[in-house]
């Protein structure tokens, strides 16, 4: 399993300004796994709104956390999940929703 992590969490994301930080927070405030044992790919979906703002100053904020924003033009959730699963570097994969938020 050289260069490659436990689990990579994919969260595809259009005009989510008001979820993806606290999305985002509750998948670090989790106690049961080692964040050094996971990343989270952020993949915008062109976003008009301030959701990658946001995501550039939570990434800018928790420098030890492993999160990658990647861009694509707009092209629907779908190529969304599809995108970031191709860039994954985790042996499983888990697709959360920008709205979502993770519970202990």
């Amino acid at each position: 399993m050289d260069n490659q992590l436990f689990l990579s969490i994919v969260i595809p994301v259009y005009n989510l300004e008001r979820y993806i930080v606290p999305c985002l927070e509750s998948i670090f405030a989790n106690r049961d796994i080692d964040k050094s044992l996971f990343e989270v790919i952020v993949v915008n979906d062109e976003s008009v709104d301030s959701t990658v703002v946001l995501v550039e100053d939570y990434i800018k904020n928790f420098p030890l956390h492993k999160i990658r924003l990647i861009s694509q033009t707009n092209q629907g959730v779908s190529v969304a999940r599809n995108h970031g699963l191709l860039e994954a570097r985790g042996e499983f994969v888990w697709f959360v929703d920008g709205d979502d938020a993770i519970s202990h």
